[in-house]
């Protein structure tokens, strides 16, 4: 018996060795060019490889903005059959077989994603098979029996249409629309808000206007978001859909809601805040980590406390970058000037949310990033009214002009800012030997990490004087130059 283990493992040590002086000397981009032109490959094999063949150099920090190479691009020379054509072809034969049943939508996912690669290798073949993508899963849509297993699809169809139409393929925007029009909320989860992305990636566009205003409107479907979505109305707040205008007005509307949404408590020890709720979707709990510094006032705060539906959505909408803080556990008065000053942050600054987000990220897990327009002469009053500029020195002097960045946005620390003290979780390696209790102390910190947008500098007396737009967690301001540090990406 022990003779026969060590035959197989042998056998299995010979089979790896041969395996690999098979490809030893196969570049990584050949090897992966083969197995997706392997017609004996699965679907699970030619997905791996294209999406292989597509993905991006790694990041170099010292040149961020400098354009990444996929891992194929020694291959586009090829022809007869080159990736594209691979790639059409593995996607067309992934959806053959047996259609209206779960394996078939499992195939199409499959599809759709190769289909993506296809969208990021050579967006001028890619158009037609969009298309059919976005036939096959409205089929999907369509029938009463699958359409629940459809939110993955499109979540796919979405960065698909997003990877053409960041490439210039507008006219997607026409099949876009109508493909999402028709859509009602059948059993929606979380994902749904991936469908609605492509209003925030584009929320000029005069078409995803109108769109965005029929699903957002009272007479929507869709209206209110908390009962066609569930526990996940609320993840959409934090999120790029916050540009959307119709989006934003909903959100301002739900700052005026004082319904009871559930109770709160409060952990001075853990700075921890929990959230209990009960509503048609059933009983559920969230909350995390209180990065604001606990005052007198939650020190003292006992027992549960009421929260409100606006109280969820300001809680929200304090992630978005640069938005005031809000916390759930502050006193009632404390609350309500909070949920003006909220309501001006989103009047004001709302447009600037606009999605410009790596396509292959999750939309809803990250909170939205302000984004700014780049300068060709110094800002008015008048640009910093329209919230789309930080500042404007005409109030310093009338000799002005601008300064360039290394990199837009530039990581920065604002050393003076004293503003928002925070808690920080620090370890102790010594409580990492038995009985192993290593929870972490909380300490208390001032946050002041950002980044800037804007440089420009005024002459006063005869003096340059340049000023800084920063953005940090819950703070937009103008910081004179002596005041900021710029800081490596990444670092604290």
């Amino acid at each position: 018996m022990l003779l026969l283990l060590e035959e197989k493992r042998l056998a299995v040590i010979q089979e790896i060795r041969e395996g690999w002086n098979r490809i030893k000397d196969i570049s990584r981009a050949d090897l992966q060019f083969q197995i997706l032109a392997d017609d004996s490959a699965t679907n699970g094999q030619w997905l791996e490889a294209a999406e292989a063949l597509v993905t991006l150099a790694r990041y170099n920090p010292a040149l961020p903005n400098a354009k990444r190479p996929m891992l194929g691009e020694s291959l586009r020379s090829r022809k007869q059959p080159g990736v594209s054509d691979l790639l059409a072809q593995r996607a067309e034969q992934v959806t053959a077989g047996e259609q209206n049943s779960s394996v078939s939508i499992h195939r199409l996912g499959v599809a759709c994603k190769i289909t993506l690669c296809h969208a990021n290798w050579d967006i001028s073949s890619v158009l037609p098979a969009i298309r059919k993508r976005i036939a096959e899963v409205q089929e999907i849509d369509n029938n009463e029996s699958l359409r629940f297993y459809a939110a993955d699809l499109h979540r796919s169809l979405s960065r698909m249409i997003m990877t053409a139409v960041d490439q210039g393929a507008t006219d997607l925007l026409d099949d876009y629309v109508a493909w999402i029009r028709p859509l009602r909320p059948i059993d929606a989860d979380r994902f749904v808000y991936d469908q609605f992305r492509p209003l925030a990636r584009y929320p000029d566009d005069k078409r995803l206007l109108q769109l965005s205003e029929e699903i957002f409107s009272r007479s929507s479907p869709w209206y209110p978001l908390y009962d066609t979505l569930g526990n996940h109305w609320s993840d959409g707040f934090s999120s790029s859909l916050i540009a959307v205008p119709a989006f934003r007005r909903l959100a301002i509307e739900e700052l005026a809601n004082q319904k009871l949404f559930g109770t709160g408590s409060l952990s001075t020890k853990t700075a921890m805040v929990s959230l209990f709720y009960s509503n048609a979707s059933g009983i559920g709990v969230m909350g995390g980590f209180v990065e604001t510094a606990l005052d007198d006032e939650a020190r003292q705060l006992q027992g549960k406390f009421p929260v409100r539906w606006c109280d969820l959505v300001a809680w929200k909408l304090s992630s978005l970058q640069g938005a005031p803080v809000y916390e759930l556990w502050w006193n009632e008065p404390r609350r309500n000037t909070a949920l003006m000053e909220m309501k001006r942050f989103l009047e004001h600054r709302g447009s600037a949310f606009r999605d410009r987000g790596d396509i292959q990220e999750d939309f809803i897990d990250s909170p939205a990033r302000f984004w700014m327009a780049n300068l060709s002469q110094p800002a008015t009053a008048a640009d910093v009214n329209a919230g789309k500029v930080i500042f404007s020195l005409e109030d310093v002097s009338s000799e002005r002009r601008i300064v360039s960045l290394m990199n837009r946005p530039q990581p920065a620390r604002w050393a003076t800012l004293q503003q928002f003290p925070i808690n920080r979780i620090v370890f102790q390696p010594e409580r990492y030997l038995p009985p192993f209790t290593n929870t972490g102390d909380v300490v208390t910190a001032f946050d002041q990490t950002g980044v800037i947008w804007q440089a420009e500098e005024a002459k006063v007396d005869g003096r340059w004087q340049r000023y800084y737009g920063f953005v940090g967690r819950h703070i937009i301001a103008r910081v004179p130059a002596e005041e900021i540090e710029f800081v490596a990406a990444g670092e604290p």
